[in-house]
């Protein structure tokens, strides 16, 4: 969790205690509990889009590194979707302890794939004729970024890239699809379904529709297939004139790092649902594929 306030912590909480899997998932935060009192918009007050969850009275928590450190091994798929506080350190501590520590392969929401690596009719318009820009999440922490990327400890890097994640919404289609998604499922899987659906219904009344970057990232976790990837070495540059600085990417083999140049919307959305939706809903499944090709 970064940065690891209590709020965050609690609602994390909150939510394994409702598939019942508190006592079986084990919560680490950035330097707990250094950070625990910094506020977090939205969370504290479970306003907005968290007006549909809650706060755990229980906030047992660990510092991340150790959580990293000790469950992770070379058989872990890890998931990032913020700046990358906690990988950075974790890399350190490891390498500090002289430990034989290896992640089996790290999935992050993060990077750019610009000119010279994506097919440029693929290219959104906003990012027209770039080679690189700054991205949230690796320039959070770039130092941890470079770490990361640059580590032998880590056997396969794949990134969800800024220019295809920007691609991704939920809307009212997708909206529909949870729903039909969810009548199909049992236990867990259909709880985690009316969450989604319980919680996305009045954020789309007030706003029309969710960017939904880090589930990309998530799907790639499940099923590399959902994102063509290719080979690359990333780096960051400043800005400069004529350039816009940032993070870009240029085509290399044997870096280890696999960066998104596209996305299937079909795939995507089944995967992310848990669901064949080619049999159950294919004409609503059509539809969404269908909007998801006129979002640049």
């Amino acid at each position: 969790v970064t940065p690891g306030t209590r709020s965050q912590v609690a609602l994390i909480r909150w939510i394994l205690e409702q598939f019942e899997l508190a006592d079986t998932v084990r919560v680490g935060a950035q330097r707990w509990p250094a950070n625990a009192d910094k506020p977090v918009s939205g969370v504290d007050r479970l306003a907005g889009f968290y007006s549909s969850f809650g706060l755990s009275k229980n906030v047992t928590c660990d510092d991340a590194v150790h959580v990293l450190a000790e469950e992770c091994d070379a058989h872990t798929t890890l998931l990032t979707g913020g700046p990358l506080h906690n990988l950075g350190e974790v890399l350190h501590f490891v390498d500090e302890a002289s430990s034989d520590w290896r992640l089996g392969r790290w999935v992050a929401q993060g990077g750019f794939a610009g000119v010279g690596v994506m097919d440029e009719a693929r290219i959104l318009p906003k990012f027209a004729g770039l080679k690189c820009c700054p991205t949230w999440n690796f320039d959070g922490n770039r130092a941890a970024a470079r770490v990361a990327l640059d580590s032998d400890r880590i056997h396969r890097k794949v990134l969800a890239s800024k220019n295809v994640c920007h691609r991704v919404h939920y809307n009212d289609m997708l909206q529909a699809l949870v729903g039909v998604a969810r009548g199909s499922t049992i236990g867990r899987h259909q709880q985690g379904l009316d969450m989604i659906h319980q919680a996305m219904g009045p954020y789309l009344r007030r706003k029309g529709h969710k960017k939904f970057h880090d589930p990309l990232a998530f799907a790639l976790c499940l099923d590399e297939q959902v994102c063509p990837l290719r080979e690359v070495y990333l780096s960051w540059s400043k800005p400069s004139k004529g350039e816009a600085g940032g993070w870009g990417s240029m085509l290399c083999e044997g870096t280890g790092s696999w960066i998104s140049v596209d996305y299937d919307p079909a795939r995507f959305v089944q995967v992310v649902l848990g669901v064949d939706l080619d049999i159950i809903a294919p004409v609503e499944l059509h539809s969404y594929e269908e909007n998801a090709a006129t979002i640049w």
